[in-house]
């Protein structure tokens, strides 16, 4: 896993995630620890990829705490779009599956997840990983994404961002 070395709560970028509602948007920061994911919100595990790389991009958050970043991760529903917008670029994935697990299957999390079915190691994907069930913390809820697309942020909202924000609640 080939990548530069980023600062403990350094902002990496913004998730949309069109699912969660119209107003959803939340900061990624590196590293998963309290002060992460009691401040911005979603942490990014430290030794996976970063977007768009080739392996997994993997992303951490409350179900509830904290705003609960992810507590619609369990709504996900295949072909469902979520977007990372980094200062140059936008990343458009697409869910592909989800599971529960134990918190010790960190597998999931691999360049090539654990679990997927499909998954290959030249994939370029997105995890999600959260809490299950809520208030309870006894299992890990993950939802895989594949990358779709890529776009310059000079180009403006992607449209299919803007689309399924139309569609959303």
């Amino acid at each position: 896993m080939a990548h530069l070395a980023v600062k403990t709560g350094s902002v990496l970028g913004k998730l949309y995630v069109p699912r969660y509602g119209k107003s959803y948007h939340r900061t990624i920061a590196e590293g998963t620890d309290p002060n992460v994911l009691y401040g911005p919100g979603l942490g990014h595990y430290v030794g996976t990829e970063m977007p768009g790389a080739v392996g997994n991009f993997a992303i951490a958050g409350h179900r509830l705490a904290n705003g609960g970043p992810m507590k619609d991760i369990d709504k996900l529903r295949v072909g469902d779009l979520a977007f990372v917008m980094t200062n140059k670029t936008w990343y458009e994935y697409t869910y592909l599956a989800g599971t529960i697990v134990k918190p010790t299957n960190v597998g999931v999390i691999y360049p090539q997840p654990e679990g997927l079915a499909g998954a290959t190691p030249t994939g370029q994907y997105m995890t999600f990983t959260s809490c299950t069930p809520p208030h309870i913390n006894t299992k890990r809820i993950v939802a895989w994404f594949s990358l779709k697309a890529t776009f310059p942020t000079s180009a403006g909202t992607p449209a299919d961002l803007k689309a399924a924000l139309k569609k959303a609640k």
